[in-house]
């Protein structure tokens, strides 16, 4: 068998892994956790990683979950229990003396237990993120924003920085102020405009209506793209998305860009989509070269 976690797989990449485990003879098991329990909490059965890729599945043994203050649709944080839960935290050598002060462990995911018995997670509760490997504050990145007079919401999904604004000429700017204050490269980031900031009934900002609307889109385009025909043009708008060059030519390539360790893996991800399996030599290919890898 072979199994999967530190990082959310895109449900479509489960779904590749389990039928390529299907074709060479083993099983496919994606989990969830963090590293306060041992990094292990949940794992998705083999069987449903291809009719249920996306959900984190079920507790591993000897592990209890439950949906802490859940909303009319049944969403809430998600509350672990277990064996393996972390003793607690400790900020000196002396605390290392109180024994164990922490018997369950408060995720900061948002989640539902499906009606299949599932849970998956549908957000973050807590304002504090990571992003390609970077602790983010999405209060800070909210006020420091605004301080540019760019009234924002900001929300992570997929390890991705969500962000949005509420009209379309604001999305460049808010972008640019991104990147500057988190660090992130663009193509880290999804910059939305929507006409107005959802609230819950209570009040407060609804983040998992935001994040629900980002995943919509995110499906709209994605299949939007599927239908398009890859030409020179596609592979332009790839390198200006995801390296930040909107000067890109069709003559360019992944290196001339300026193309980082950072931006490789993501954008060979999406070449291979695209063009099928990339030559090693593809980094130093031009846009016009890479297109032409591309089946009619």
């Amino acid at each position: 068998y072979v199994t999967q976690a530190g990082g959310r797989l895109a449900p479509d990449r489960i779904e590749r892994f389990a039928a390529m485990g299907r074709e060479r003879g083993f099983e496919f098991y994606v989990m969830y956790g963090q590293t306060e329990a041992t990094a292990r909490m949940a794992y998705l059965p083999p069987r449903l990683a291809t009719t249920a890729a996306g959900a984190i599945g079920i507790p591993i043994p000897g592990g209890r979950f439950r949906i802490d203050d859940p909303s009319a649709e049944g969403v809430g944080e998600l509350v672990y229990n277990g064996p393996n839960v972390m003793m607690g935290y400790a900020t000196e050598p002396a605390d290392l003396a109180e024994g164990r002060t922490v018997d369950e462990l408060h995720t900061g995911d948002l989640a539902r237990r499906r009606a299949d018995g599932l849970y998956e997670i549908v957000g973050r509760s807590s304002r504090f993120v990571k992003v390609f490997g970077l602790r983010i504050d999405l209060d800070r990145v909210e006020r420091l924003i605004g301080e540019d007079g760019i009234a924002v919401r900001a929300a992570s999904s997929d390890e991705r920085l969500l962000l949005f604004v509420t009209a379309e000429r604001l999305v460049d700017r808010a972008r640019e102020r991104a990147m500057a204050v988190t660090g992130l490269p663009a193509h880290a980031m999804r910059v939305h405009a929507v006409a107005e900031f959802p609230l819950t009934s209570s009040g407060k900002p609804d983040t998992v209506a935001l994040v629900r609307h980002a995943a919509l889109l995110e499906t709209a385009r994605a299949e939007a793209s599927a239908d398009r025909r890859v030409t020179s043009e596609t592979i332009r708008e790839l390198y200006a998305e995801l390296l930040g060059r909107p000067d890109a030519e069709a003559g360019h390539s992944f290196v001339g860009l300026g193309g980082d360790s950072l931006s490789y893996v993501e954008v060979s991800l999406r070449l291979e989509e695209l063009v099928g399996t990339l030559p090693r030599a593809w980094p130093t290919m031009s846009v016009r070269e890479l297109a032409g890898l591309a089946l009619p």
